[in-house]
């Protein structure tokens, strides 16, 4: 099965990353570093900053979970916007959250001005957007961190689109969470952090159970991080990848919407989900939303290398 419905970095594995699995030798028998110690001094050297401006775990998803069980909940209101990533929903419901969807606009642009006048507790911005693949308006965006509101900006899938805001992260304007799933090619060692101001680091540490990421994770982040040239190859040839994507399904009448991401959101000229269920017959994966409606007639399509990209043309050709 091609899996072009995951967003993950088909690209991979990461060649690094493979070696430092083939070297690892740490004993298991112990637990590993407390907060995953090693790797945030890793990433302080990678950004600049200071091991306190990190909070490791598992996954981007630990991250939102742990952010919304300490400032969501009974009585808080958790808001983002629609479509955006389906974990904030799930996460604020666990939580007993109240919760607000403010609805994008029909080219996928944030109403800042909807979340202003709300004032919820906590605002989760994907950006760039997944499903949606397109960076929101900056301008927008330094609204809502000036605001009361905790602003978390969730840059999975930043490598892709050169746009950060680590700095303004830890200068405590935000927090930001970020991954090793998409870039890294790591999904199935399911490592994610959040950058903060010490302050903001400190208080989601005291509601975070130690020892959270294992030794072996922990070992090919640092890895990872410390020889980063493949990364940047992978993002670089994705990207070109995904422009040559684009243009070849718009060749054939499909509506391509920006992306700044390794993944396409497309219209294709048929039923969206009647396309999604012929393709998996051909052995390949591609994602399909049934809702919101905005989403309805649309699939969201992973980036591959120019072999899993010709797969899937060939194989839409073959069915319209």
């Amino acid at each position: 099965m091609l899996r072009m419905d995951l967003n993950t970095n088909l690209l991979g594995p990461n060649p690094v990353v493979m070696e430092a699995i083939k070297g690892f030798d740490e004993d298991v028998s112990h637990y590993p570093t407390m907060y995953a110690d090693n790797l945030r001094e890793a990433l302080a050297e990678y950004y600049g900053l200071e091991p306190e401006n990190f909070l490791c775990g598992c996954g981007a998803d630990g991250m939102i979970n742990l952010i919304t069980s300490v400032h969501g909940g009974p009585g808080k209101t958790v808001a983002w916007p629609e479509p955006s990533f389906t974990l904030y929903r799930f996460y604020a419901a666990a939580y007993r959250s109240d919760t607000l969807t403010v609805p994008l606009d029909e080219k996928f642009r944030l109403d800042a001005d909807m979340f202003l006048e709300t004032a919820p507790t906590l605002i989760f911005i994907s950006n760039p957007n997944n499903p949606t693949g397109n960076l929101f308006d900056e301008e927008g965006l330094r609204r809502l961190m000036d605001s009361d509101s905790l602003v978390v900006l969730d840059e999975a899938y930043a490598e892709f689109s050169g746009v950060s805001h680590i700095e303004d992260a830890a200068e405590g304007r935000i927090i930001a969470i970020r991954s090793f799933s998409k870039a890294f090619a790591m999904a199935g060692l399911r490592v994610g952090y959040c950058i903060g101001s010490p302050e903001a680091i400190g208080e989601l540490r005291q509601h975070y159970a130690p020892f959270t990421l294992n030794t072996l994770s922990e070992h090919c982040a640092v890895a990872a991080l410390r020889d980063p040239a493949w990364m940047r190859w992978a993002v670089k040839e994705l990207v070109r990848q995904r422009e040559e994507l684009a243009r070849k399904l718009e060749g054939m009448g499909f509506t391509v919407f920006p992306s700044s991401t390794n993944f396409l959101l497309v219209t294709p000229p048929c039923a969206a989900a009647a396309l999604r269920d012929s393709l998996m017959e051909k052995g390949i994966a591609v994602r399909h939303y049934p809702e919101p409606e905005v989403l309805a007639d649309k699939l969201r399509i992973t980036v591959g290398s120019e072999e899993h990209n010709a797969v899937l043309v060939e194989a839409i050709q073959s069915l319209l």
